[in-house]
């Protein structure tokens, strides 16, 4: 145990402290704070929830952000700030859309390179030597 969040020289505390002193510069997501901070992403959820589930709230959602791969796939990340402010709700239809939008761009690459398999233009190398030609110079 790292001590109790409420005592000012415990480990716990110092952490809180540190991400509402963050939060209130600048919004941040839970990857960003815990880059910032040097610590797990898993740590810094469990200290956020703490913050955004304590009475009063100390950290509220002020927007979300598209996020690509990673652990949870696609989807959208929560942008906390320092506050008791109403939670900004998620936009499941655009994040929705994105998400779609992206997978009909991959589906038309997929689509032009089939098409140039059948036409016998298709050159599975050509990136490859592109990408050296850049990288030499």
């Amino acid at each position: 145990m790292k001590g109790s969040p409420k005592d000012p020289n415990s480990v716990r505390y110092r952490n809180r402290r540190l991400i509402v002193e963050l939060l209130q510069k600048e919004p941040a997501t839970v990857p960003e704070i815990a880059a910032i901070m040097g610590m797990s992403i898993s740590a810094v959820r469990q200290h956020i929830v703490k913050l955004h589930t304590a009475t009063p709230k100390q950290v509220y959602i002020c927007g979300w952000r598209q996020r690509v791969g990673g652990r949870g796939g696609d989807g959208a990340a929560a942008i906390y700030r320092t506050g008791n402010k109403r939670d900004v709700a998620l936009d499941t239809k655009l994040s929705k859309r994105v998400a779609a939008a992206r997978y009909r761009d991959k589906m038309h690459a997929l689509l032009l390179a089939k098409a140039a398999i059948k036409r016998g233009t298709f050159n599975p190398f050509w990136q490859l030597a592109a990408g050296q030609s850049e990288a030499s110079r």
